[in-house]
């Protein structure tokens, strides 16, 4: 079971209790309509099923849609790709959102070292800060640190090399 806690104690305490009363794992989420740290329950109004998800940052989405999960969350609740849910929000953040300047793109997920190197490697040719993230298995690709001023030039340069289906979301400052 994975528990995540993203600096807000109270979520952190709320999901141990929650997942462990109901033995449900809890996931992540970006939505740019909820704080970070805020701990959401998303209902498939089809299937009945939900999933526990905290806000871990926000993302460019087309309009309609509120919150992005990853695909081990949606497969939980049987989504495929766009569904009517159910939000409700299980404990509301007190976490300040800070506007720090900087942006990080998510590339995509790949299985494979290999796959991950050879994209890391595409992206650093590229000029772009790539990193890597493992999770659920996956290794999620994202360029970083990237300052507001050039997130336009550098979007348009990821979609000319193919990468047409990105999400964008704040980084923190590596200066700080």
């Amino acid at each position: 079971m994975s528990m995540l806690s993203l600096g807000a104690t109270g979520a952190s305490i709320y999901l141990e209790e929650r997942a462990e009363e109901n033995l449900q794992e809890v996931f992540s989420c970006l939505s740019n309509d909820y704080r970070k740290g805020t701990v959401l329950e998303i209902r498939n109004n089809e299937s009945g099923k939900s999933v526990l998800a905290i806000v871990s940052g926000s993302a460019e989405m087309m309009d309609g849609v509120s919150v992005l999960l990853n695909q081990r969350a949606a497969s939980e609740i049987t989504l495929e790709g766009y569904a009517d849910v159910s939000i409700a929000v299980a404990l509301e953040s007190d976490e300040e959102d800070e506007e720090s300047g900087w942006y990080k793109v998510f590339i995509k997920s790949v299985a494979t070292n290999e796959e991950a190197s050879l994209l890391s490697a595409l992206l650093e040719e590229n000029g772009m800060k790539a990193s890597v993230v493992l999770r659920d298995g996956l290794i999620d690709i994202y360029v970083r640190y990237i300052p507001l001023y050039m997130l336009s030039e550098q979007q348009k340069k990821l979609e000319q090399m193919g990468f047409t289906h990105t999400y964008t979301s704040m980084d923190e400052n590596p200066y700080s």
